[in-house]
């Protein structure tokens, strides 16, 4: 590809000046824009003769305005463009840090065949006053219709903004004519491509705001200069699961459309959230002992409490515990166990015990029949007698005993010791006595 720069200049007799042309093949580009130029001061030099026929050959070309006096910067003029005109419809002005400038031009409808073409473009700025024609030699056809160009570098480019216009495009060999939309496309000079990480983070604890202390790690992450930047190694990026813990690691790089290519990476760090300690929800739930008689006072099985690790926020565990099956040790009492279990929203299991002690019902007792008195050959014989402790099952002892009977005094009298002894069947075992006397008369 050839490129070659036209550089107006008002002189003291209010004409321009072509400083340089492409020779061969872009001879008639030349001529075509050096017409164009003088368009704007002679306009019957530019509608005949040899430059009027150029025009006329190219379709549609781009006017450019008079200069109004020394210094001021030419710019083409509005004109309406149909929808199958070639028009510029990016233009990313790269600087390469040392003050020289590239224009990548992406051109739409551009020809599909044919070919090689030349094209130019005529670009603006104000600092210092500047207007430059820069033009390519042999770019091929498109079948896409759409080529992105580079022109220039132009050197000691100090402006930060300016225009893009397309001035013509045509073929080698027919020199045929591309229609073209000259409207001018502005720009801004984009500064090479940086990009920026934030520093690595490793948290102590799992925080209450763990997503939004990530979501500003994250915002760390920039780019600036370049032009039509994309980046890359964002998207999706999610903090350390709380409930494992790790690192987060961004591999972040970015792209622009002036070739530039930047990376870098960072980490974020973060333990695991607390595991629940049950105790704190569970404990002094139940009582540390309890009557047979109220035992169904207590958390039935099957019945559920909620439990957390006590860290509010992003860290937080919580778990539904169920409480597993038990049962009324009996009227003897005992130690019963009870269980919750379940796990918590992280997957761990969650258990936690706690014994209670059921103290044994009271010991079962009888009505004593008292005491009697009986003629010498009428003593009674032993007999049963019922023991109760008046208690609902499981908590009732009960049942029933024969007396025993001390020896009988004869003929001349005395008393008789009746004994009932109930023992239950608990461990210690515990014996209930009840006795009369039976009084016996003298013969």
């Amino acid at each position: 590809m050839k490129e070659t720069n036209f550089t107006r200049e008002k002189t003291r007799t209010g004409n321009f000046n072509c400083l340089e042309f492409e020779k061969g093949k872009s001879f008639i580009l030349s001529l075509l824009l050096f017409s164009l130029v003088l368009f704007s001061t002679n306009t019957a030099l530019a509608s005949g003769g040899f430059f009027g026929k150029m025009l006329k050959k190219a379709e549609k070309v781009m006017v450019a305005q008079p200069l109004a006096e020394s210094g001021v910067t030419m710019a083409p003029m509005m004109v309406a463009c149909a929808a199958g005109d070639a028009q510029i419809t990016s233009v990313c002005a790269c600087d390469d840090g040392m003050g020289n400038v590239t224009f990548n031009v992406t051109i739409t409808n551009w020809p599909i065949a044919g070919g090689p073409y030349d094209v130019a473009i005529l670009y603006t700025n104000n600092i210092p006053p500047n207007t430059q024609i820069i033009s390519r030699s042999g770019d091929p056809a498109d079948p896409g219709g759409t080529v992105t160009l580079a022109f220039g570098p132009v050197s000691n480019h100090l402006a930060p903004a300016g225009t893009v216009a397309m001035v013509s495009i045509i073929e080698q060999g027919t020199n045929a004519a591309t229609v073209i939309c000259p409207d001018p496309f502005a720009y801004m000079v984009a500064a090479p491509l940086a990009i920026t990480c934030p520093a690595d983070v490793n948290l102590g604890t799992c925080p209450a705001d763990l997503n939004a202390q990530f979501a500003t790690w994250l915002a760390g992450f920039t780019t600036s200069g370049g032009c039509n930047v994309v980046e890359m190694g964002l998207a999706g990026a999610m903090p350390p699961d709380p409930c494992t813990g790790g690192t987060t690691t961004i591999n972040y790089s970015a792209t622009d459309d002036c070739g530039g290519m930047a990376n870098c990476s960072a980490s974020f760090t973060v333990p695991a959230s607390s595991l629940i300690d049950p105790a704190t929800d569970i404990a002094d739930q139940l009582p540390a002992s309890v009557d047979c008689s109220a035992y169904g006072t207590l958390p039935a099985p099957g019945s559920t409490i909620m439990v957390t690790n006590g860290e509010p926020g992003d860290c937080e565990r919580t778990a539904t515990l169920t409480l597993a099956a038990h049962a009324n040790p009996g009227a003897c009492g005992g130690v019963v166990t009870f269980t919750w279990a379940g796990a918590d929203n992280c997957g761990d299991p969650v258990t936690y015990t706690e014994d209670v002690t059921v103290n044994p019902a009271p010991q079962a007792t009888a009505a004593n029949p008292g005491p009697i008195t009986v003629d010498c050959d009428m003593v009674p014989a032993t007999s049963m007698l019922a023991f109760s402790n008046g208690e609902a099952a499981p908590c009732l002892i009960s049942g029933s005993v024969t007396s025993t009977q001390t020896a009988h005094p004869g003929a001349c009298g005395g008393t008789i010791t009746e004994t009932w002894e109930f023992t239950d069947g608990c461990t210690p075992p515990r014996t209930t006595t009840v006795t009369r006397t039976i009084t016996v008369n003298p013969a």
